[in-house]
């Protein structure tokens, strides 16, 4: 009996890793950018990495929802290389030089970057 269960748990825990594995293998492999007056695409390996690298600076978590009055600033949409699937990250820019950014994924949520980061990311995008 208690090998029974020994061999379930093996299971699922290889069945997770497997699910984990094959989501996070997919790459972003191009960047569409819309700020409502104008679209455009990022898909060269150095820009992407660039871009890239700003996300790794959001910090997800328990964050405030931006002022709704307003549309978001930008719509930033990541194009995945295997299933092709979009995820659209809606960014809004603030006075103080920081940024909210809402992502389409569950586990990210409601993300900032710091007046450092978000002044960046804003003049890349934007101008």
């Amino acid at each position: 009996m208690r090998l029974k269960w020994t061999w379930i748990a093996l299971i699922v825990v290889v069945v997770l890793f497997a699910v984990m594995t094959m989501s996070s293998n997919e790459e972003v492999v191009e960047m569409i950018v819309d700020t409502g007056e104008e679209q455009y695409t990022i898909s060269g390996e150095d820009s992407l990495e660039r871009f890239l690298g700003y996300w790794d600076e959001v910090e997800w978590g328990d964050h405030t929802m931006p002022n709704m009055e307003r549309s978001q600033d930008v719509t930033v949409t990541h194009v995945l290389s295997d299933s092709e699937e979009e995820l659209d990250y809606v960014i809004w820019f603030h006075d103080d030089g920081s940024a909210t950014i809402v992502s389409p994924k569950a586990g990210e949520g409601i993300g900032e970057w710091d007046e450092e980061f978000g002044m960046l990311v804003e003049t890349e995008l934007l101008e």
